[in-house]
């Protein structure tokens, strides 16, 4: 019994430090979102259209 409770302890810690590196990525992206946020929305749809592959013609 003391081995299983040892194991689940490890497994938490181990859980702990997963959600520690999740929640600093999660940071870093939206450090990176914020930034496309603060762009104008005309040049957000420039860049959209951009990179668009479809085989078809957009409008302008």
């Amino acid at each position: 019994m003391v081995d299983f409770i040892l194991k689940a302890d490890e497994m938490m810690a181990e859980l702990h430090r997963e959600r520690g590196r999740v929640l600093v990525e999660i940071q870093e992206k939206r450090g990176l979102l914020s930034v496309v946020r603060k762009l104008p929305s005309k040049i957000l749809l420039q860049i959209f259209r951009e990179t668009l592959e479809f085989p078809f013609a957009l409008d302008h």
